[in-house]
């Protein structure tokens, strides 16, 4: 989830989504979860480092102005580290 100026706020988790709750009801930003922050020219090793350290499989590819260009999957960065 991404704020008005286009910056990562952080993610909700598929488990967090199927909560059971009303449909009507919106997330709110306590639902969220932390996301490391990567740039698009982090090395590989330390992308995956950082998921580690966050215990996430993604991380999110920030600007050099703080907004989110996109996100990286642990999928990603293994497929990538075998290739």
């Amino acid at each position: 989830m991404v704020d008005d100026s286009g910056r990562i706020v952080g993610y909700l988790h598929v488990k967090d989504a199927l909560d059971a709750r009303p449909r009507d009801v919106p997330f709110g930003p306590d639902q969220l979860r932390p996301i490391p922050r990567v740039r698009s020219h982090t090395p590989l090793d330390d992308v995956l480092t950082a998921m580690r350290d966050s215990g996430t499989h993604l991380a999110a590819v920030i600007a050099a102005d703080g907004r989110l260009e996109g996100l990286v999957t642990m999928e990603d960065v293994l497929r990538e580290l075998v290739a």
